[in-house]
């Protein structure tokens, strides 16, 4: 036990041969390693009756993401300085560096996707459009 508190995402699978399918695509989440990349902890399958679901364990990102906080800003008459601005981009911009040195391409980066952690860092997650280069090709993963 690390008493860190994680997350469960629960994405609806249609069949066994598909969730089995995504469990093995999923796995090479677990391998990220990166200050600004969430980090994986586990990927299973949980059946409940017909029901079928690819769960996805993950580190909890008590700040939310940066969508909302941008939202919680503005909706206080408040902005960013440009100092913090210039922060969260190079934080962003060190997690993809990062992924694309694991030839891995997110395709849906957006404020939704960037999510608030502990001290305030910045971490991609969200990685069910990401794509793995393989041997020159760009093949579609679930994550």
């Amino acid at each position: 036990r690390t008493g860190m508190v994680r997350v469960i995402k629960r994405v609806p699978c249609p069949s066994i041969r598909a969730g089995n399918d995504a469990l093995q695509e999923a796995k090479f989440l677990q391998a990220l390693d990166h200050p600004h990349v969430v980090k994986y902890v586990d990927v299973f399958l949980h059946q409940e009756g017909q029901e079928l679901e690819v769960c996805t364990v993950m580190e909890f990102c008590e700040g939310g993401d940066l969508a909302r906080r941008l939202q919680d800003v503005k909706s206080c008459g408040e902005s960013f300085t440009e100092e913090q601005c210039r922060d969260w981009i190079s934080q962003i911009a060190l997690g993809l560096e990062y992924l694309h040195l694991e030839k891995i391409i997110h395709r849906d980066i957006k404020l939704q996707n960037i999510l608030i952690g502990q001290d305030k860092t910045l971490k991609i997650a969200d990685f069910g459009l990401a794509g793995k280069i393989e041997h020159g090709l760009r093949t579609s993963r679930v994550g």
